[in-house]
């Protein structure tokens, strides 16, 4: 599926936003609601990968973000959260 720049960077932003508990009337979402969107996150892994990797610095930030908020915790997930950080210095330094 593809999605034009914008509506990915709008959708990935999204995503943090429920991550971090926006829009909800408590400070934080319960731990029910994060173990979900967490199981969300890592079933859609790759796609997300495929969005911070071949998006912008901020969508490659925003998905490191992202595995970074739900502790994934597993090599994959360090690995490419690293891949992901070292993308964003590089696409801001040649900016």
């Amino acid at each position: 599926m593809k999605f034009s720049p914008a509506v990915r960077s709008e959708f990935l932003e999204t995503l943090l936003c429920a991550a971090y508990g926006s829009g909800y009337d408590t400070a934080s979402p319960s731990a029910r609601a994060k173990d979900e969107f967490r199981a969300m996150v890592r079933e859609g892994f790759w796609l997300l990968m495929q969005a911070g990797l071949t998006g912008s610095a901020q969508d490659a930030e925003t998905v490191a973000d992202l595995c970074e908020y739900y502790d994934l915790g597993d090599q994959k997930s360090t690995h490419y959260q690293s891949l992901l950080r070292e993308r964003v210095r590089a696409k801001t330094s040649a900016e």
